[in-house]
This record gives structure tokens, C-alpha cells and sequence, in this order.
């Protein structure tokens, strides 16, 4: 039989429960809980938990979530498993496997201390990654979609199969099935490489967009006329606006107002506005 408890100061539980309610320091090894409300640290092994809200530090170990809400700093030890883990703060992770990984909030209503950006180190798998605040990919992951309204950075090569930039966006490459940048004045990228690119100061959640598992709402953008800097793209389907680039190649091409481009390389089609400004077109 699953018991409900309420705990003050430090306390250490282990069996099947129902809820937790915790104000102090917790810690709950081999057990199943519904659900864990702490206000203060919390260490979980060789558990699983339905439903984690934790304004604290927790440290899990070889344990599985269903539902992860935690603002404060997350260690995961061994391989830990979540269905949706949403994270206000540091992370790191032996290995941390999950359906949807969140870092922060769109919410203005949840105000974190964030300003020198989200530290994650360690290795994440997940099928969407959504990122609300300022996050640099300096650690090993594997994501199938990538979502981000807030600045993001690359070390490397972003690799993905579905790639959207709401915010902003530096770094060396993005390598993504679909990728998607609004355009802003935080954009700065060297190469996009996929099969269909866009860049636009204008979002419309398309069909493909409302199928990816997120845990956020995402309505219809419009930034401002800003130019942003692509040095390079190469793509099968390519349309893009308010873009400045030295070298643009693709089988279709849609060039849209606002754009400045050294050299377009194309092979079946393409169209360019009046209202931007090409050196140099070629079919191949």
C-alpha cells in the first residue's frame, strides 16, 4: 500500500509511496513515488518517480522519471531515464536518456538568475531538445529536433534532423534534415547544410513543426528587419530574407527581399526579389 508523506528537516525514505511532500533535505533510495514536492535538496537511487518538483539541488542516480521539473542544479549519476525532464539551472549527466529535455522557460512568469547562461556537462540523448535561455552545445548529446527561443551556441557542428533558431544562433555549422532560423540580430553562423533551409524573419508552425514532441506552445514570429550573416548554405530546397551570404547553393533557390549575396550556384529553379541584391548567378 502506497503511503502519502510529509517530511521537515532531513529525512531518508525508502518503500512505495504516493506523494512526497518535503521541506528540508531528502533523501529516497529503492522506492516509487507518484509524486515529490521539495522545497530544498533531494538525492534519488535506485528509484523511480512519477512526477519531480524540486526548488533545490538533486542528485539522481540509476533512476527513472516520468516528469522533471527542478529549479536549481541537476547531477544524474549511471544511466538515468526521463520522459520529460525540464531543467532551471546546471546539469550534468553520466548518461541521461528521455523523450523531450527542456533548459528553462518561456514562461516570463519564472524568473531564474541565468545570466552567464545554462552549464551542462556530460551525455544526453532525447528526441527533442528545447532550449529557452542562453546554452552552449559544449557537451555530447544526440537530438533528434532542436528547438531553441533562446541563444544558442556551437562549439562544432550542430547536427540534428530538425532544426529551429527562434533566438539567436552563432557558431560554426548546423547540419539538420530541416532547419529553420528567424531571423535577429544574435545570429551570426558560418554553414548551414541540409535538404530544406529557411531563413526568414517570419515563423509559421508548419505541419512537420506541430508533430515534434515539445512541451512548450510556440505561436506564429515575426522579428524585426534585421540582416543577419550566413556566410554560406548549401541545401536541395532553399528560400531565405533578410539575409547576407557569400555563397548560396541549392537545386530550388528562393531569394526574398533583403538579401545580399556574393555568388548563388543553382540547378533547377530560382527565383530572386526585386528587393535584394545577387552578384552572381550560375546553373549547374
Amino acid at each position: 500500500m502506497k503511503r502519502n508523506i510529509i517530511a521537515f528537516g532531513e529525512r531518508s525514505v525508502s518503500g512505495q509511496f504516493g506523494r512526497i511532500h518535503s521541506a528540508g533535505d531528502l533523501s529516497v533510495t529503492n522506492s516509487t513515488a507518484d509524486i515529490i514536492r521539495c522545497a530544498g535538496n533531494v538525492s534519488i537511487r535506485n528509484s523511480s518517480i512519477k512526477k519531480l518538483r524540486c526548488a533545490g539541488a538533486v542528485s539522481g542516480e540509476t533512476s527513472d522519471f516520468q516528469n522533471v521539473k527542478v529549479a536549481g542544479d541537476i547531477n544524474f549519476h549511471g544511466l538515468c531515464k526521463g520522459n520529460i525532464v525540464a531543467v532551471f539551472g546546471c546539469l550534468s549527466a553520466d548518461l541521461l536518456e528521455c523523450k523531450v529535455l527542456r533548459n528553462g522557460s518561456i514562461d516570463r512568469k519564472i524568473k531564474i538568475n541565468n545570466s552567464s547562461g545554462s552549464k551542462w556537462k556530460g551525455s544526453f540523448q532525447a528526441v527533442t531538445f528545447e532550449n529557452c535561455f542562453d546554452m552552449s552545445l559544449y557537451f555530447d548529446y544526440e537530438f533528434n529536433n532542436i528547438i531553441s527561443t533562446g541563444l544558442l551556441t556551437g562549439q562544432n557542428e550542430i547536427i540534428c534532423d530538425n532544426f529551429y533558431s527562434l533566438g539567436g544562433l552563432t557558431g560554426d555549422t548546423v547540419n539538420a534534415d530541416q532547419i529553420f532560423i528567424l531571423t535577429n540580430s544574435n545570429v551570426l553562423m558560418n554553414q548551414l547544410v541540409g535538404s530544406r533551409v529557411t531563413v526568414s524573419n517570419q515563423f509559421h508552425p508548419d505541419k512537420l513543426f506541430k508533430e515534434i514532441p515539445k512541451t512548450m506552445s510556440y505561436h506564429p514570429l515575426q522579428s524585426e528587419a534585421t540582416i543577419v550573416t550566413i556566410h554560406q548554405i548549401e541545401a536541395d530546397e532553399i528560400k531565405v530574407d533578410h539575409m547576407k551570404a557569400d555563397f548560396v547553393c541549392g537545386n530550388n533557390i528562393i531569394i526574398g527581399d533583403l538579401c545580399i549575396i556574393d555568388r548563388v550556384e543553382y540547378q533547377s529553379s530560382i527565383t530572386i526579389s526585386d528587393k535584394a541584391v545577387v552578384k552572381e548567378v550560375v546553373k549547374v
